[in-house]
């Protein structure tokens, strides 16, 4: 009887450690591919779900870009900031304001395109620089307002000073470049 105790505490050990040796060397590699292949079945689905929405907005994609490369300077550099210039002109006119300064400076950003960016000093009126501020934001040319400052010149704050910081694009490869 204690032969017969003795084999079955052997092939108890035995499936134990058989079963542990199974867990450890089969089943959980295969639980852990498992479960990979699930996360990057998950990523693919997201993936085509993205890339399907983006050839239905494809249309509307490659209007944009072309419309920025309308709308960006030109490729030259002094025609770039005559470009500018002439548009401050026009946005200062339409607001009556008077420039004491305007500051240039090219800055390249990522590859592909650079900006103009400018700094400007003006005195006006309340109305006259909002004007200037609303045409500089409406016009076709590709300019973003960075930052601006208001200051009161006089007492009862009729004039006012205005320090602002804004920047003009310019795609460097507009020519014959596609989406």
């Amino acid at each position: 009887m204690n032969n017969q105790r003795l084999i079955w505490l052997k092939v108890a050990a035995a499936l134990t450690v058989g079963l542990f040796v199974l867990d450890r060397m089969v089943i959980t590699p295969v639980m852990n591919r498992w479960e990979g292949q699930s996360a990057r079945l998950l990523i693919l689905r997201t993936d085509v779900r993205e890339g399907r929405a983006l050839l239905a907005r494809e249309a509307t994609i490659r209007e944009r870009w072309a419309e920025m490369q309308r709308r960006d300077l030109a490729e030259d550099g002094a025609e770039a900031e005559n470009e500018v210039f002439k548009a401050v002109a026009r946005w200062g006119r339409a607001g009556q304001i008077t420039f004491t300064a305007l500051n240039p400076q090219w800055r390249p950003e990522a590859e592909g395109y650079l900006t103009l960016e400018c700094r400007a000093s003006a005195t006006g009126d309340q109305a006259g620089i909002a004007r200037f501020l609303e045409q500089l934001e409406i016009d076709p040319l590709a300019v973003r307002l960075e930052s601006f400052e208001l200051s009161a010149i006089d007492e009862q704050g009729r004039r006012l000073s205005l320090a602002t910081r804004f920047s003009a694009l310019r795609i460097e490869s507009a020519e014959g470049s596609t989406l």
